[in-house]
């Protein structure tokens, strides 16, 4: 089925591998279920390595613990980055998901680096033992091609390696690792273990944990009762907001994307987290929403990654992505993205003339 995505609460997120089938572990081969892939790697993984920053610095080397599990009603494959040994010892250095996307029948991922870089990469999935991924990494105004290669050799062990280069294909920094499956009966107590804090578990008060669910309430909130410079200052100074049909990048352009859509009679009926992780000053909460646009009631799922800023919680990524609907909705799923379109720049008055046209051609859109 296409995918939809539509203007409503969350945002983004990024890892995906296959799983191998048959006798030969270290042999993947694409399975029925392409979720399967991304459910491999739940668990932690201990993964060790060298990397470049730059042609002009010294190769550093790092050791890292790389956390992943399924969240989304198993439709996403949530991670993290802890670093044990380098330049970020102790801290989080990077967080991300992944899905498969049936439209175009990839899987899509995104890494947030906690230094303000992000990568979005794609791969169609495992070609023998290897998986590439490729894509680009953003930084600041520079939008950089990425090529990242996944080598599985066992059912516990894959080697990686990463080249970012420029436009004439000049490296400029790469990354080489090889990580191992740490699970409970590891010996070496020092590693953690494969579990997931709960919010009542993380590392600040509980009053942190309301404060993160008080920022989607808000949300709701400002955003029905037509406040989009409220809903706006939910968001950091530069905070980003991206749907199928537009990057908004600041306050000034949520709000202006916001108010385009109270004004076209949007309306959010709820947002329903199911997962909040939250460490130092950085957070991410997972969930479902349901939404009401141009008349037509979707729902689907939504990400959004937090950033504490001055002793207060806002969204620093938001994204959405609506679930796929039964056949019968395809009609639905087309007016909602005629809708998103009237909020930038098309003509809302269309959706009606071309009505009639759609529901005799609907099912050409909900066909998976």
């Amino acid at each position: 089925m296409n995918k939809v995505f539509i203007s409503v609460l969350a945002s983004f997120l990024i890892l995906m591998f296959g799983e191998a089938t048959g006798a030969d572990d270290a042999t993947p081969k694409q399975a029925n279920d392409p979720l399967s892939v991304e459910r491999w790697f739940v668990g932690d993984w201990i993964c060790k390595g060298t990397q470049q920053m730059s042609p002009h610095e010294p190769e550093i080397t790092f050791t890292d613990k790389f956390s992943f599990r399924m969240a989304l009603d198993d439709s996403w494959l949530i991670f993290h980055i802890d670093q044990l040994e380098g330049l970020m010892k102790g801290k989080r250095s990077l967080i991300g998901s992944v899905t498969w996307d049936s439209n175009a029948h990839l899987h899509v991922r995104r890494d947030m680096n906690i230094g303000g870089s992000r990568m979005d990469l794609t791969t169609p999935g495992w070609d023998g033992s290897r998986l590439v991924f490729s894509g680009f990494m953003t930084t600041g105004e520079d939008r950089l091609p990425v090529e990242q290669v996944f080598t599985r050799k066992t059912a516990a062990e894959y080697g990686a390696s990463m080249k970012v280069t420029d436009a004439a294909e000049t490296t400029l920094a790469w990354e080489k690792e090889n990580c191992e499956r740490v699970d409970e009966k590891s010996p070496d107590a020092s590693m953690p273990q494969a579990t997931v804090p709960k919010p009542e578990a993380g590392e600040r008060p509980r009053s942190d944990e309301a404060h993160i669910r008080q920022v989607s309430e808000d949300w709701i909130k400002f955003y029905n009762a037509g406040d989009a410079a409220k809903v706006a200052a939910l968001y950091t100074e530069d905070g980003y907001y991206l749907s199928a049909h537009i990057l908004a990048h600041g306050r000034q352009e949520i709000q202006a994307y916001w108010e385009r859509g109270i004004k076209a009679g949007g309306h959010i009926d709820f947002i329903k987290p199911v997962t909040l992780y939250y460490t130092g000053d950085l957070a991410y909460c997972a969930g479902m929403y349901q939404a009401t646009n141009a008349g037509v009631t979707v729902d689907g799922r939504i990400l959004i990654v937090l950033r504490k800023v001055d002793g207060k919680w806002l969204m620093a990524a938001h994204e959405t992505v609506v679930r796929d609907q039964p056949c019968e909705l395809g009609l639905a799923r087309i007016t909602v993205s005629l809708f998103e379109l009237s909020l930038v720049g098309g003509i809302p008055q269309q959706r009606n003339s071309l009505r009639g046209h759609l529901c005799r051609h609907a099912h050409f859109f909900s066909a998976g």
